[in-house]
């Protein structure tokens, strides 16, 4: 059963060289396709916003809510102080090991492993692509490289900046204080997105405080906010915002499930609907938002059923996919074969209802994840039936709610590799009293 832009039927979707190249509904199918039956074929979906390599950490319940993100980081970017009492959880739990883990940031190794074990989680929820901080890439070399996540420059439609405090970004380019790092200026960021050349993922108005709703404002002066600009959380934003937001053709990206956990609240969703303006659908992170994009769907279309399970399984795949300007998210000739298979809990007779079954899954009746037209991901039963020769297989049981398993293979490097990532990720996190987050929660 095939779920295309625009229709829905048993049919079947035919890949070459990493490619789409025909989709057909209804019909005659091909001799030496595979049936699956009646599941469901989807697009993959696209997280634009994870900050992948905390996946490593436990799950996070605050305490008390709070009212924007200082609250818990303390400092901004630019070394200021904002709050000198953040909250202690986050600061002994997260924060000082992290900051031991990855030496301050200058690991680069122990980096990238954190960031594949994100990587794994987020595949475990439907993602084959994921926007991740630059410097945080895997290391190819040592065969910790997932394929999709982090794609082939060529493969990205513009450079793609990332900016977590808007107040700190500096008129023109800048080498920051403390270290001789050349900060990208307002300037600079602001003619390549004016240009096409960039896109521009920031940070603005998480919480409900001053300072929070002080934020866009900060990307408007700095001429940052444009049609190739999204702005993540944005809870601070007043209907006048909103009304430049939609003026100026910018995407908003909505993280409902960390900003409950977080803050008690969420944005006015109605506010983005109303003036029609693209919303995707991201995690944020594991340790206070969903485990993966699976998880958000879910949390979103049962928590906001004014917005239909078609437009949100649009959410996770055509909007954010147009954002980065990508030809991924739709099943259609010429656009990139990442795709899943998910196992519908009842027949499925129309596009809604497919939509409907795709947005209430669970990460279970995930039973296969194509990269590029590689089964990277899935039950052993499909993925044995397409073999692959650039990619080991490697088994994974994902865990579930009653101390059951279920059992996937896994293929994302050359050699074996799970062993090893899990020995080293948890041993470093052991060393400072933390225990690793499971694949799933």
């Amino acid at each position: 059963m095939v779920l295309t832009p625009d229709g829905f039927g048993r049919g079947y979707v035919g890949v070459e060289d990493g490619v789409i190249r025909r989709v057909e509904i209804g019909g005659p199918t091909p001799s030496d396709a595979i049936d699956l039956g009646d599941r469901i074929i989807c697009p993959a979906f696209i997280d634009l916003h994870n900050h992948i390599v905390y996946g490593v950490y436990p799950r996070w319940q605050p305490a008390k809510k709070m009212k924007g993100r200082f609250d818990w980081r303390g400092k901004t970017r630019c070394k200021i102080t904002v709050n000198a009492a953040p909250d202690p959880h986050y600061q002994t739990h997260v924060a000082a090991p992290h900051k031991v883990i990855t030496n301050n940031g200058q690991n680069t190794w122990m980096l990238s492993r954190l960031a594949t074990y994100g990587q794994i989680r987020a595949l475990i929820g439907g993602a084959t692509t994921a926007v991740i901080d630059a410097d945080l890439s895997p290391d190819a070399a040592s065969g910790f490289a997932p394929p999709g996540f982090v794609r082939d420059p060529d493969e990205w439609g513009a450079r793609i900046w990332g900016i977590l405090d808007p107040t700190c970004v500096p008129a023109f380019s800048a080498r920051e204080v403390q270290s001789d790092r050349l900060v990208a200026g307002a300037a600079e960021i602001a003619a390549e997105l004016e240009g096409g050349k960039a896109a521009l993922l920031v940070h603005v108005g998480e919480g409900t405080d001053a300072l929070s709703a002080h934020e866009f404002q900060a990307v408007v002066d700095r001429g940052l906010l444009t049609a190739n600009t999204a702005l993540i959380h944005a809870l601070a934003l007043t209907p006048k915002n909103w009304d430049a937001v939609r003026d100026k053709g910018a995407t908003v990206v909505f993280s409902p499930t960390s900003n409950e956990t977080l803050y008690g609240t969420t944005l006015n969703l109605n506010d983005v609907t109303t003036r029609n303006i693209p919303l995707a659908l991201s995690p944020d992170w594991a340790i206070t938002g969903s485990s993966s994009m699976l998880d958000e769907l879910r949390y979103a279309a049962l928590t906001f059923p004014q917005v239909s399970p078609e437009q949100w399984v649009r959410n996770c795949t055509e909007v954010p996919a147009d954002f980065l300007r990508l030809r991924l998210g739709r099943i259609e000739a010429g656009a990139v074969a990442d795709l899943l298979v998910i196992s519908p809990n009842q027949l499925v007779a129309t596009r809604a209802d497919a939509a409907a079954e795709i947005a209430r899954a669970m990460p279970k009746q995930l039973e296969l994840a194509l990269c590029a037209g590689d089964a990277i991901y899935g039950s052993p039963s499909w993925m044995g039936q397409l073999p692959t020769d650039r990619l080991a297989t490697e088994e994974l049981d994902v865990p579930e709610p009653g101390g059951t398993t279920f059992r996937r293979w896994i293929r994302i490097a050359r050699d074996p590799v799970l062993p090893d990532l899990v020995r080293i990720v948890r041993t470093a996190l052991s060393r400072q009293n933390v225990t690793l987050a499971p694949w799933w929660e």
